[in-house]
């Protein structure tokens, strides 16, 4: 990928030669997507979704949560920061998964700098003067996420909201975007992303580096993003982080979430922005979808993990394809190959609530990802493709663990943005690490 290398090919080779324990990494995200109030409808399981002119019965009150890509995997993102932080970062290159069920008095001497060392926020467009986009605000304050509104003041619209009614472990939506279909590529703040500056407990430090990771979430609840715009923003933003920040290195990566196109067209130049993506993170219908809305016409109809791997390393050779499979897992694709797959625990057949599951296994995937920050995955990204595959294997095989464990956790309870709990997660964390795949 062009973005790979944040920085000059000469300043590469000077960090380079860093050991691993020397570097100290700070991590920054910038989630840019949706914000949705959500309206839970829960029919009765005897119920299916009414037909045209019928009824069905709900069997709890019709609730008005937090919701939308973008703030779901922001919640659930500031929530494992908030968990495990001390774990990460720390140029060690431990085992995530081993790390989260033990090891206390390891954990404790790996810290560094806990309550600055990672940085979580939000670019969305919310109304905050109408009662969906106050809710929303206050949900971001309370779990912790930064929340840059990208709305005008002047503007009028309302904040997005959508009903999602769950049946039989299902969910649909119907939604209004509100303000969200304003919410154009030109609107993104690109300073707060390039010109970040160092905690004071990093800009002490002789080998300090930050790590920037862009995370595109909803992207087809977002037209303004459509056909080359939000690209042309990411270049913007990738060629200024190259440039060098003040006095430390700087590395970039980017990842995307499509989310379901409403209109069925699953175009809007998908396939384009992903030479400047590294994770592709969607589900098997959407990666279905997209399969066969771009194939050859004389390939197949129906998509294998295979076919879909051979087809997306055609598109874009550098992006690493992650697909959740429901019930059965997830799966990271490369090379045009399926390279690495993550059964998931078996209780998962008989769902709470799936709503946000999506958005809560991207966020463990990236923390999975990004808490490996250090010098070994600085390096691996300036490698040549078929070097650097080998030295992300196990980096996203982490970030498999982590999204199953947490995406598991989201659809036993009600509700998108509802992280779960610590001792929930490492318990999940445990489950999914002993699965057989």
């Amino acid at each position: 990928h062009p973005h790979s290398s944040s920085m000059p090919r000469d300043e590469a080779e000077n960090v380079a030669s860093i050991e691993a324990a020397d570097i100290n990494v700070e991590v920054a995200v910038t989630i840019i997507g949706d914000a949705f109030a959500d309206l839970l409808c829960y029919l009765d399981p005897s119920d299916s979704l009414p037909k045209p002119g019928g009824d069905a019965r709900l069997v709890k009150p019709i609730m008005t949560v937090a919701g939308g890509s973008g703030l779901n995997t922001a919640t659930h993102l500031s929530a494992l920061v908030r968990y495990f932080e001390a774990l990460g970062c720390s140029g060690d290159g431990s085992d995530a998964a081993k790390n989260a069920l033990g090891d206390r008095e390891n954990e404790k001497k790996r810290t560094i700098d806990a309550e600055s060392s990672w940085k979580v926020e939000l670019q969305t467009v919310l109304n905050e003067r109408d009662s969906h986009g106050q809710m929303l605000t206050e949900h971001a304050v309370k779990h912790g996420v930064r929340l840059i509104n990208r709305l005008p003041p002047s503007s009028l619209a309302g904040t997005g909201h959508c009903a999602v009614m769950v049946s039989k472990g299902e969910r649909s939506f119907l939604t209004h975007r509100g303000c969200v279909e304003m919410f154009d590529a030109s609107m993104i703040d690109q300073d707060s992303i390039v010109e970040s500056s160092l905690s004071s407990g990093f800009r002490e430090r002789p080998d300090r580096c930050q790590h920037r990771h862009i995370h595109i979430a909803g992207y087809y609840n977002i037209p303004g993003f459509f056909d080359g715009t939000l690209k042309k923003v990411i270049c913007s933003v990738l060629d200024r982080r190259r440039r060098g920040n003040d006095g430390f290195t700087s590395t970039t990566t980017v990842s995307l979430v499509p989310q379901h196109d409403a209109t069925e067209e699953w175009s809007g130049g998908i396939l384009d922005i992903l030479s400047v993506v590294d994770f592709l993170i969607l589900s098997d219908l959407e990666a279905q979808s997209i399969f066969k809305r771009h194939r050859a016409s004389d390939s197949c109809r129906e998509g294998s993990l295979d076919h879909m791997a051979r087809f997306f390393h055609d598109v874009s050779p550098n992006t690493w394809v992650v697909v959740t499979l429901g019930p059965r897992g997830a799966a990271a694709l490369i090379n045009g190959r399926v390279l690495l797959s993550q059964a998931a625990p078996s209780f998962v057949h008989d769902p709470v609530d799936p709503t946000g599951a999506g958005d809560a296994f991207a966020a463990g995937f990236l923390y999975g990802v990004l808490q490996r920050c250090n010098h070994n995955l600085s390096k691996a990204l300036e490698l040549e493709e078929g070097k650097r595959v080998g030295k992300l294997t196990e980096v996203v095989k982490e970030g498999l663990q982590w999204g199953t464990a947490v995406g598991t956790g989201c659809i036993n309870q009600s509700g998108a943005s509802v992280p779960s709990s610590k001792a929930d997660i490492e318990s999940l964390l445990e489950k999914v690490v002993g699965c057989r795949n």
